[in-house]
């Protein structure tokens, strides 16, 4: 039981962080993106 118990919250941590980095990978990517996409334009 303590076992099961200990790998329902590792999954639930590592889901956990996968959809905040995943946020985090998309929000720095369009923070990188849009600078380059304004220099495009302005060129």
């Amino acid at each position: 039981m303590i076992f099961q118990f200990l790998i329902d919250h590792l999954l639930d941590l590592i889901l956990g962080a996968a959809v905040l980095y995943g946020f985090y990978w998309v929000y720095v990517n369009r923070e990188l993106l849009k600078p380059k996409k304004l220099k495009l334009k302005e060129k």
